[in-house]
Order: structure tokens, then sequence, then C-alpha cells
């Protein structure tokens, strides 16, 4: 039971909620951290795991000009204490 949390995250999963640990990360950035080009799957499989890991459009132009709606995806208090939990089990 100690590492039932732990073990079930991929280690592309534990890449990503480590550096959103740090701070809030675009798709593209949990594209390049969890070495998949789909950033969004990953974090889905997270959340099914219990993770919360809200996303929030962030308003910008684009380099066309336009204004476009990123999402950032960041973790919050409880997604950090659950990780938190979650490693300090594993060892």
């Amino acid at each position: 039971m100690k590492n039932s949390g732990i073990a079930k995250l991929t280690p592309r999963s534990k890449r990503v909620l480590f550096s959103l640990a740090k701070g809030p990360m675009s798709r593209e950035q949990i594209d390049q951290v969890s070495g998949a080009s789909n950033g969004p799957e990953v974090v889905r499989q997270i959340r099914r795991l219990g993770f919360e890991i809200p996303c929030t459009r962030i308003r910008q132009i684009d380099r066309d000009g336009q204004i476009c709606y990123p999402g950032r995806y960041k973790m919050t208090r409880l997604d950090r204490q659950r990780l938190f939990e979650l490693a300090k089990g594993s060892k």
C-alpha cells in the first residue's frame, strides 16, 4: 500500500507532475517535458489518478496578430500536497 499511488504514475506523468509543482505550464511545455506530443492526454491520465490539474485559458495575441486563448495547466495546493505525500511514501 505504501507505494501504490506513486507506482501508478508513468515516467511521463512523474516528469509532468514534478515540473508542474514548480509552476504553470503550457501544452507545448508539457509536450516537451513528457516526451510526448499529446500533453493533454498525459494530463488526462494524471487526472484519472485523482489530481485536479486545472487549465486556465489565457488571452494572448498570436504571431499573426489574432486573439487566441492558449491553456495553462497548474497544480492546486491539494495537488502539490498529494504529490508530496506520494513521493514521501515511495521512499
